[in-house]
């Protein structure tokens, strides 16, 4: 147990440890520790500032929260028009508690890969803040950035 030294106690030169108290013990880490972003493979809690954008070539679309992303999705569909690798409805991005997630809802057996890794049918994944590859089916490529 530490020793807790008065001011007094420097005159005299004694020194006595506290009662026993039961407290829970403050939290160490330090300063700098506790604020550093999480590693990069877990996603970053979204603030009220956090903006989604889709990027397709040259283009830039701002996605309100929550959206569909497909042929007739309820943003982007003039993307998606022309591809039939694209299901109607392929991508749902949504926000999970305080965090941005994609989901799976490509019914019709299109697939959808998110920085490479195929997502499955009804499965999600967490968005961390950044740039994020996009595959909608066999080749219609798109990235979505999720930005702090």
């Amino acid at each position: 147990m530490p020793l807790e030294v008065r001011a007094d106690d420097l005159t005299s030169g004694t020194a006595e440890a506290p009662p026993s108290v039961e407290e829970e013990a403050p939290d160490m880490t330090p300063a700098v520790l506790r604020f550093l972003p999480p590693p990069f493979h877990q996603a970053s809690p979204v603030l009220k500032s956090t903006r989604v954008v889709l990027i397709v070539g040259f283009d830039h679309l701002a996605l309100p929260l929550p959206c569909v992303l497909g042929r007739h999705g309820t943003v982007g569909a003039a993307f998606f028009a022309d591809d039939r690798t694209v299901s109607r409805t392929h991508a749902e991005i949504t926000t999970e508690g305080t965090m941005i997630a994609i989901r799976n809802v490509a019914s019709s057996g299109n697939t959808l890969s998110v920085d490479g890794t195929p997502l499955p049918y009804g499965a999600s994944i967490r968005l961390s803040v950044g740039r994020h590859s996009l595959l909608f089916g066999e080749r219609f490529t798109a990235a979505v950035e999720v930005k702090a």
